[in-house]
């Protein structure tokens, strides 16, 4: 018995279904029950092929082989982590958690107010439990040239997970100093999660490839240091030691990604830029153009020049006094 899922686009409606592998405890099979198009959908196929005969049936082929490719990318994935924006603040407030619940169990007794406790998204949740339950502190050999450049070239000291207090710390590399992440500078306490992902949660080792989802990568990094960073990510999906999606409102960390395909240090077959852009219907993703000179920049530009124009007109307001 299959269990099914429907997926609506704005032109077509999928209907799958997932049933389990006889005898396999994780084997699924995935199977397509039925895939209707509307009459747009097949009139934008027919304007793009300057064709009419068998329409229908191309679409339909058309639309089966982006399906399947849409599932073999998956298949290649290994497992999906969520790394959120303010990493450092979720992570603290997390670990504060757990103190705080068991002062309100001990205390129970002295309180007859019901007690709220604020819901935490699954993805966020999960983000928190994999850093609170390293298993083992060796480092993940297979990253670890990635993991020394961030190291030494971005944090300029070692993050380490300590397996009694189940917390992060950092070590500094010019001085015989180990850190809680609360007290460390806001740079740090933000890259820091990321780094131990890589050194002792991912796992690397299998055909299939760990999926991230990193939010604002950025978030208190100097310019310089985002460039680094960016290259350093650039390298994980070139090796194929990682598949990535990183959100951004960074022009650095753009214009480093466009610097990298030029340089063919992105493959472009294996990579996209979208822009997230408000209409009058809410927002919707648009793939910027991409090909041998860089990223088009449809999102950056405009305030870029905006403030070069309004810096050369403060000029010419100066020298006219």
């Amino acid at each position: 018995m299959y269990r099914k899922i429907t997926i609506t686009g704005v032109a077509f409606l999928l209907l799958l279904g997932i049933e389990k592998k006889a005898n396999q405890n994780k084997a699924i099979q995935l199977v397509i029950l039925n895939l209707e198009l509307n009459n747009d959908a097949v009139k934008r196929f027919a304007k793009k092929l300057r064709a009419t005969e068998n329409i229908r049936e191309k679409v339909y082929s058309h639309r089966i082989d982006l399906v399947r490719n849409f599932f073999k990318e998956l298949d290649s994935i290994n497992d999906v982590y969520y790394l959120p924006a303010s990493r450092s603040g979720l992570y603290q407030a997390l670990n504060a958690f757990g103190a705080i619940f068991a002062e309100l169990a001990k205390n129970r007794s002295f309180t007859s107010k019901p007690i709220s406790i604020p819901a935490i998204s699954e993805p966020v949740a999960d983000y928190f439990l994999h850093l609170s339950n390293i298993t083992s502190r060796k480092s993940n050999h297979d990253l670890q040239s990635y993991i020394e450049e961030i190291e030494k070239e971005i944090l300029q000291g070692s993050v380490e997970f300590n397996s009694e207090t189940k917390h992060l710390l950092f070590t500094l590399s010019n001085l015989p100093l180990v850190l809680d992440l609360s007290v460390t500078s806001s740079m740090v306490s933000e890259i820091s999660p990321i780094v131990a992902y890589l050194k002792y949660i991912l796992s690397t080792n299998k055909k299939q490839k760990p999926l991230i989802f990193i939010e604002e990568p950025e978030a208190h990094l100097h310019p310089e240091n985002q460039v680094k960073l960016m290259a350093v990510f650039a390298r994980l999906v070139k090796d194929n030691k990682i598949k990535l999606v990183a959100t951004s409102h960074s022009n650095y960390i753009f214009n480093k990604a466009s610097n990298l395909v030029i340089d063919n240090k992105i493959d472009r077959g294996k990579f996209v830029a979208v822009l997230f852009a408000n209409t009058s219907e809410g927002s919707e993703t648009r793939a910027l153009e991409t090909d041998e000179y860089g990223i088009e920049d449809d999102n950056f530009i405009d305030t870029a020049e905006s403030l070069y124009t309004e810096k050369m007109a403060l000029f010419d307001k100066l020298n006219a006094q």
